[in-house]
């Protein structure tokens, strides 16, 4: 299994997540848009379980729709075994994520996504895009929007976040911050 689309399946669990890293070792795109099962607590096991495989990427396809993330995949041999990751394509919006630096602290272990979907995840913070910009130096597309919004006055993905992006991934071409208080 290479590509995983399981946005809005409400009814899976934990144990059926972890199932899925552990059993799918080529898994290269991975959607859980909207799963209410999928928390930060599944970031972690999701980086442990996704070994590295240098060979080309194929462009992710979501609702007939081709991926930004269509760039020829360029292995990181220079990354130690434990750091080195295929899962090039992750969507996690409108998830329960807590995004502070230690809550998306697992996805910057990855090293090699493409495109990161948070949309909607009400816990995005500066601190835990920081960690993506330290360690996701392979980002070509970003979505932030309505990251960190859950009401009046509620701080989000801010200045500090957008500057972090800018300065570690130098790939970027595409990011969107819409309606959050960057945006």
């Amino acid at each position: 299994l290479q590509t995983c689309e399981l946005a809005k399946c409400g009814n899976l669990t934990e144990k059926a997540f972890l199932a899925i890293f552990k059993g799918c070792p080529r898994l290269r795109a991975l959607s859980v848009s909207t799963c209410r099962g999928f928390t930060d607590a599944l970031l972690a096991p999701l980086a442990q379980h996704c070994p590295y495989a240098p060979r080309p990427l194929q462009p992710w396809r979501s609702a007939g729709r081709p991926s930004a993330c269509s760039a020829p995949h360029r292995g990181r041999a220079d990354l130690p075994a434990s750091r080195r990751r295929q899962l090039v394509a992750l969507d996690l919006s409108r998830n329960r994520i807590l995004g502070g630096a230690d809550g998306l602290a697992a996805v910057a272990r990855l090293a090699e996504p493409r495109t990161l979907q948070l949309k909607e995840c009400k816990g995005v913070r500066d601190a835990g895009v920081q960690a993506i910009a330290a360690g996701c130096r392979e980002l070509r597309r970003v979505d932030l929007d309505q990251c960190g919004l859950s009401g009046i006055g509620a701080s989000g993905v801010g200045d500090d976040a957008v500057r972090a992006l800018g300065a570690g991934c130098a790939h970027l071409d595409e990011l969107r911050a819409a309606g959050s208080p960057a945006g």
